[in-house]
């Protein structure tokens, strides 16, 4: 039976989605324009100090992909993170 069950998960998590969508449409309402952001004022330190996170985040992500390509002759070794340990 989990089999028949799983077939059906995914239409009734669209449902869900739209019932969830409808409701709250219907109990708030969208404001008609998007306030609006001035440029010059100061990014909030927070702020500041999540995006350098995800800046961060994004550039080692891109180095252990590098890293974890096979170099010319197809020997993985050089590139593996098990390298970069220092064990």
């Amino acid at each position: 039976m989990p089999n028949a069950r799983a077939r059906f998960e995914p239409v009734a998590w669209w449902f869900t989605r739209r019932r969830i969508g409808r409701s709250l449409r219907e109990r708030y309402q969208a404001p008609e324009q998007l306030p609006q952001y001035d440029v010059a004022e100061p990014i909030p330190d927070r702020l500041a100090e999540l995006l350098k996170q995800l800046a961060q985040l994004e550039l080692l992500k891109e180095l252990t992909q590098l890293m974890d390509e096979p170099d010319s002759k197809g020997d993985k070794s050089k590139g593996s993170r098990a390298g970069l340990s220092g064990t």
